[in-house]
């Protein structure tokens, strides 16, 4: 194992930890890179500052955020495993991440910031005391935030989405902008009730296989813009606040109990509630 708790700065040149038999923790300090490839062959865990400053960086196994920044900064990070965040902020700042497994952000905030984030796995801002097993799913609150606010703000999730934010997305703030991808079940849970609450141009795009369901527990929460490129789409939960539509669409109402407010633009295109 190696841990770094001063700064490490590289002045252009690279280092490379495929050959580190274990993990890496970075608890003080920071480490600046300037354009050139990271390699960590195991897990970091993090509580400060990982400045990549361009290039191609990958981490093949797990990342444990309890602070700091971890920023692409122009260029890419690939990471192997799973990343979970009590704290600290992911920056992409024009850059591209790649996760291949889950999301977990029980804290800290999400940037987008002009970059590409892709999860291979789910995407859950939901607290540390959640369960995630099939037919007995519970969500505690998180204390997270992710931020769009621009048109090349792009997240993809190729799982399910779960928020449970205890932050108030009001204002015109944090989801106002960009393009977010989900590939399986959409979920927002009342930590607070605007906690995906989008507005201007911000779009959710619904492009998995099989059934997805879209489980809104407050109206105060919603989409803008949605596009259905899956056509197999079910309703249910508590609430639907209304949204622009992109396509002809048919949804299918699950719940007997679902209440749809606010103003439901068709866009000239048609919309069947089964």
């Amino acid at each position: 194992n190696l841990t770094i708790s001063g700064t490490m700065n590289l002045n252009g040149h690279s280092l490379n930890l495929s050959a580190l038999d274990g993990d890496f923790t970075l608890s003080g300090g920071a480490i600046q890179w300037a354009e050139q490839a990271f390699t960590l062959n195991g897990s970091l865990t993090t509580s400060t500052s990982l400045n990549l400053g361009g290039g191609n960086h990958v981490i093949t196994g797990n990342v444990t955020m309890t602070g700091g920044t971890i920023n692409p900064n122009y260029g890419s990070l690939s990471i192997g495993g799973d990343v979970t965040m009590t704290g600290g902020t992911m920056d992409l700042y024009h850059g591209a991440e790649a996760i291949s497994g889950t999301l977990y952000q029980r804290g800290g905030t999400v940037n987008a910031d002009h970059g590409a984030l892709t999860i291979g796995g789910s995407y859950y801002m939901t607290g540390s005391g959640s369960v995630f097993t099939p037919g007995q799913e519970a969500y505690t609150t998180a204390y997270a935030y992710l931020k769009m606010d621009s048109a090349e703000d792009e997240v993809r999730v190729g799982g399910n989405f779960v928020c449970a934010s205890a932050y108030s997305y009001d204002n015109g703030n944090s989801l106002t902008n960009g393009t977010m991808y989900i590939g399986g079940i959409f979920r927002q849970v009342s930590g607070y009730e605007k906690n995906f609450n989008t507005s201007g141009g911000h779009k959710v795009v619904f492009n998995g296989e099989g059934a997805q369901t879209i489980w809104f527990d407050s109206a105060d929460s919603g989409f803008t813009n949605a596009q259905f490129v899956n056509p197999q789409i079910v309703l249910s939960g508590k609430a639907l606040r209304g949204f622009t539509l992109n396509e002809d669409i048919s949804l299918t109402v699950e719940t007997r109990n679902l209440t749809i407010s606010g103003t439901m633009n068709l866009n000239g295109h048609s919309l069947n509630l089964s």
